[in-house]
């Protein structure tokens, strides 16, 4: 039995645009409405806002933040922020030591870590509405600072004044932690579906090695001390640099505006949510919308690219992933979907396309160097052509990108590794390789069946 890793794409984010079109209207004044709906002050999670007539027209910031500008020839700029940095990050701490420290013994308490459900993710998250100390922390922290951090930096997106400030909401926050001990090393390359994006470093640096914020414009991660914030656009691909040693905590705050509606954006939030629930036919309609409507980054082809590999509708689905690519070349997700998608419409026998497939897997090998997806599905395809060697080097390898996935998961690398093995008729290495799948999951059937078979044949060709 072997297993295809299939990279699932959760997130979501989109630029402004308008359109005569009726259905793209329609649609645009439905996602609207929800938008105005879920940034309701009744409809909010969080208090972050003045009491009527309260809130200062200004309110003075302890620190100033340092902005790190888009490269010259940067190509991925979102357009509400034409005039913003990629990001800024405080020139000193914003928050005290005691504040960060005392935010992270929360969470430790309550401890109730679970992983992010992206496939590019190997980190562990709190939701901060969940540790109800964190929460009222963070209700003042945005109404004092960081909402006025976020005006400051971005003031053609937020807006003047006490209004526009009280108008931005906590879509979703969260205490990540990366622990390098446990293989929550990393947070792959992303855009989150949201306009802006606050990150607390709630740790100092000399607490772990490696870490910070990748900057995908930037080609730089950002390091920065405990107490000091990093702001951008959501839009911007980002991520969380793999922490090599040590243990690093953050504070994510995901924001958006009741003031500032982005049609393409939402209409491809509003295209994911359907298709997590399994409306695919509404799904795709809305992510075209959202194309239709003005969406320059690759999310809307990769989540139309996700509904035609569900379906089963591969040479779509490989249209949409090239078109993703095409627009990101860096999205290592989508050259792996591509890959499977490829790889699926070449079965059984055109090369060509197969080895387009064998292509993209190995791109996106090389552009996430921790993820071992597309190179256990080289390995597959590989054995398809009867190329067992490199298919077992494609296994090993991927088996050494496998810390902190989940047990199934690696007990399927295993797995694979092992049928390669016997290919090569290597049959003492396969039954190291099925029996390190039960290890990694013991209730692996695949797993248990090819070790119980594996020890039978051994034994009775020793027998014979």
């Amino acid at each position: 039995m072997r297993t295809v890793l299939h990279c699932v794409l959760w997130t979501k984010a989109a630029a402004l645009s308008a359109s005569t079109n009726a259905p793209l209207k329609q649609a645009i004044d439905l996602v609207h409405r929800k938008h105005d709906a879920e940034t309701a002050r009744a409809s909010q999670p969080f208090q972050t806002w003045w009491a009527d007539g309260a809130a200062p027209a200004v309110i003075a910031l302890p620190v100033d933040a340092t902005p790190y500008a888009y490269p010259a020839d940067s190509t991925d700029v979102p357009e509400l922020f034409s005039e913003a940095p990629c990001c800024a990050v405080t020139a000193a701490p914003f928050f005290s030591a005691d504040e960060c420290a005392f935010l992270v013994e929360e969470a430790e308490r309550k401890n109730g870590w679970v992983p992010q459900e992206f496939r590019y993710a190997r980190d562990v998250v709190q939701q901060c509405e969940d540790i109800p100390e964190v929460r009222r922390w963070l209700e003042t922290a945005c109404r004092d600072s960081l909402f006025p951090l976020l005006q400051r930096t971005f003031p053609d997106v937020v807006g003047d004044g006490a209004a526009a400030r009280d108008a931005l909401r906590i879509f979703d926050s969260k205490i990540l932690r990366y622990d390098s001990s446990k293989g929550e090393s990393h947070l792959g390359a992303h855009r989150d579906g949201t306009l802006l994006t606050c990150v607390i470093a709630l740790n100092a640096l000399d607490d772990y090695e490696g870490g910070g914020t990748f900057m995908e414009p930037l080609a730089e991660t950002v390091r920065y001390d405990v107490g000091r914030v990093c702001v951008h656009a959501g839009e911007v691909r980002h991520g969380g640099a793999a922490v090599t040693k040590g243990c690093r905590y953050a504070l994510v705050v995901f924001v958006d505006s009741a003031l500032v509606f982005e049609p393409a954006r939402a209409l491809a939030n509003a295209a994911d949510a359907q298709r997590l629930r399994g409306d695919l036919d509404t799904a795709s309609k809305l992510y075209d919308h959202a194309i239709a409507a003005g969406l320059r980054n690759e999310l809307a082809w990769c989540g139309k690219g996700q509904v035609a590999l569900e379906k089963g509708q591969f040479a779509e689905a490989a249209a949409c992933y090239a078109s993703a690519v095409d627009i990101t070349p860096t999205h290592a997700v989508a050259w792996t979907n591509l890959g499977v998608a490829l790889a699926k419409v070449g079965a059984p026998g055109d090369v060509p396309v197969l080895k387009d497939a064998a292509q993209a897997f190995q791109t996106a090998a090389a552009l996430d160097e921790r993820e071992p997806a597309p190179l256990n599905n080289l390995g597959l395809l590989l054995g398809d052509f009867n190329i067992h060697d490199a298919a077992r080097d494609a296994f090993q390898e991927a088996i050494s990108r496998a810390d902190g996935v989940p047990a199934q998961a690696r007990a399927d690398l295993y797995t694979n590794l092992g049928c390669a093995q016997v290919e090569l008729e290597d049959y003492s290495a396969a039954l190291d390789a099925f029996s390190s799948a039960v290890e990694a999951d013991s209730s692996h059937q695949g797993a248990n069946t090819n070790v119980l078979a594996m020890r039978s044949w051994l034994a009775s060709s020793a027998a014979a």
